[in-house]
């Protein structure tokens, strides 16, 4: 849950301060286990875009979590 609260925070400061459009971010995570690829990311309970993808660092310490957004959801 918490990991999910982050990715929406990242992509709410992103998606607001960029002006628009559509971006693909990777944000990296201890613990990624309430994050599912296809997963909607939600802002103020809009949705914004949705997780991509989920992998495991190379060094095996941590999530990497891709996210697709835009302004427009």
């Amino acid at each position: 849950m918490i990991a999910a609260l982050a990715v929406a925070v990242i992509v709410l400061a992103v998606v607001f301060f960029s002006g628009g459009g559509s971006h693909r971010y990777t944000l990296v995570f201890q613990n990624a286990a309430q994050l599912v690829p296809d997963n909607q990311v939600l802002i103020g309970g809009s949705p914004v875009g949705s997780v991509e993808s989920i992998e495991l660092s190379d060094d095996r310490s941590a999530f990497r979590a891709c996210a697709a957004a835009s302004a427009a959801g």
